[in-house]
């Protein structure tokens, strides 16, 4: 939970420049590309996962978005 939207903002450009930063030195390295990809695909993945995870609690899908 963000106290106020620009602590928000200020982490999410914080965030980018360091793996920018970090992705454009390790370009070249495979093992660091290929793992940033897999967890921005696992990451998006999982985005549903509370959604399946409550209907699996309530045993039922009314409210599936």
């Amino acid at each position: 939970m963000w106290t106020d939207f620009i602590s928000y903002v200020e982490f999410i450009v914080t965030f980018i420049g360091v793996f920018g930063i970090f992705t454009y030195i390790f370009i070249d390295n495979i093992y660091v590309v290929e793992t940033t990809g897999f967890l921005a695909v696992f990451a998006e993945a999982l985005l549903g996962a509370p959604q399946f995870y409550r209907n699996f609690i309530n045993k039922s899908t009314q409210g599936m978005r």
